[in-house]
């Protein structure tokens, strides 16, 4: 962290209180790491965006062809 810059830490319980979440994913950079998050094995501790489900609302994911190029099947 940069000194003077301030960092803020969210709960899982926090994070899944809102009605909805959504993800906004760009870049081929990107692809192997969302990849890892909807076809791999669930490991919040590496991969905090499973973590996230709503309690009451949805999760919405918007990406790109490139983010999204290397998901198995339709979502």
């Amino acid at each position: 962290m940069v000194p003077g810059q301030r960092r803020d830490q969210l709960t899982p319980v926090a994070i899944n209180a809102p009605g909805n979440v959504t993800f906004i994913v760009s870049g081929a950079a990107k692809a192997e790491r969302l990849r890892a998050v909807f076809d791999g094995p669930y490991r919040p501790d590496i991969l905090p965006a499973q973590i996230v489900k709503p309690s009451a609302g949805r999760l919405l994911w918007l990406m790109d062809a490139a983010a999204g190029g290397l998901l198995s099947g339709e979502r």
